[in-house]
């Protein structure tokens, strides 16, 4: 797919293979490597279909501008960066666990 960069190619295969097929927009975002799966590669997902599975937009709205002036996916991409760190410090044991 044009744009989308192959390190997000390998981080998105490598994802759904470890923890099956994402299930929505949302969960895409949560799970993938957003190091890896930046903004441009989200945007030329979008714009080929890559997200058409997924029943919570039609591929213009990820584009659509919200009250804020903010693209849609510029705040899908701040949500699963704000989430992900949140989701690793669940799963790191805490010391005294450990000790």
């Amino acid at each position: 797919m044009k744009g989308v960069g192959e390190a997000a190619v390998q981080s998105i295969m490598e994802e759904r293979e470890k923890n099956g097929p994402f299930t929505g927009l949302f969960d895409f975002v949560q799970r993938v490597n957003l190091n890896a799966c930046n903004k441009k590669n989200m945007e030329c997902l979008a714009l080929a279909g890559g997200f058409d599975e997924f029943p919570e937009l039609k591929r213009e709205q990820y584009f659509a501008v919200n009250s804020k002036g903010e693209v849609f996916l510029e705040t899908l991409m701040r949500y699963g960066n704000r989430y992900q760190p949140i989701r690793l410090l669940r799963l790191i044991p805490c010391l005294e666990e450990i000790t």
